[in-house]
């Protein structure tokens, strides 16, 4: 110590340390919504809630495909999908201007879930002049089901539109004056 300075010198070459060094911490997080019950052939929106400063780059998958969007300059950004089978999505990659995300900023998923309906119809056959028929339709999916058939005698086609069918399998009656399919 010098006849100057009085104090513990230290290597920062002054005797006493003052003031503050505030750190900030940037961080980029996605949240991704869209959970939701479509039917097979329907497009559902899905959303990516994004904190931070844009542009935004992020990687989502179904499971199998991975999917990269770059630029993204508004949040929340939004994208459709139509998946044939139930599909979960995930955000696999997030960054800002300024960070890359933790695996912690980006743990959500959402699910699609894909409700298959089905129809399988039967009938009985042959039957005589004059007489009637059963057809039945074994019914799969949610209720209540509407579906269509066609009749053709060879001649005239005619399509008939059922609906609000919530018991499975239906089954209603034929009146056919020649063979018809």
């Amino acid at each position: 110590s010098d006849a100057h300075c009085s104090g513990n010198n230290d290597v920062s070459g002054g005797t006493d340390l003052t003031g503050d060094a505030p750190i900030t911490v940037n961080f980029v997080e996605g949240v991704l919504t869209g959970t939701a019950a479509i039917c097979n052939g329907d497009i559902t929106p899905m959303s990516i809630a994004l904190t931070g400063v844009a542009p935004w780059g992020v990687t989502y998958t179904d499971g199998t495909t991975p999917v990269t969007v770059t630029g993204i300059m508004t949040s929340p950004y939004t994208f459709s999908v139509s998946p044939n089978v139930t599909t979960t999505y995930s955000i696999t990659a997030l960054s800002d201007s300024r960070c890359t995300a933790t695996p912690n900023d980006i743990s959500t998923t959402a699910t699609v879930t894909v409700n298959r309906n089905t129809a399988i119809m039967t009938g009985t056959s042959p039957i005589c002049r004059g007489g009637s028929g059963e057809i039945s339709v074994a019914l799969t999916g949610p209720t209540p089901w509407t579906f269509t058939y066609t009749t053709n005698d060879g001649t005239n086609s005619t399509s008939t539109t059922v609906s609000g069918i919530t018991t499975s399998p239906y089954t209603f009656s034929v009146y056919p004056t020649v063979t018809t399919t």
